[in-house]
């Protein structure tokens, strides 16, 4: 995939322990596609041990396939179209932030 292909980004997210205890985070990444008929979808995860009062930075490199579509009048996988919204996420119920994709 190109280079400019949300795709081959890397979501840098910082998850800080305010707890007593070491802890255990996941950072999930959800992609909006620009089209409104595609679902939102996981696109890539990473988990991380924090220990109490400490940072640490997760790095998410999005998955490639998850950027495409099945067409039935191809019987192929087709590109999603550019732009839509990347979800950074505890879960899809617990959107943190998000970001627009040009």
């Amino acid at each position: 995939m190109p280079s400019d292909d949300p795709a081959s980004r890397t979501v840098a997210v910082t998850v800080t322990n305010i707890g007593t205890r070491p802890s255990r985070e996941i950072v999930q990444v959800y992609y909006r596609p620009a089209e409104p008929e595609q679902p939102v979808r996981l696109v890539g995860w990473e988990s991380v041990t924090v220990q109490p009062g400490a940072s640490a930075t997760v790095r998410v490199t999005p998955e490639a396939r998850m950027w495409r579509r099945w067409d039935e009048d191809s019987s192929g996988w087709l590109q999603l179209s550019a732009g839509g919204e990347l979800l950074i996420a505890r879960g899809l119920g617990d959107i943190r932030t998000s970001v627009e994709l040009p």
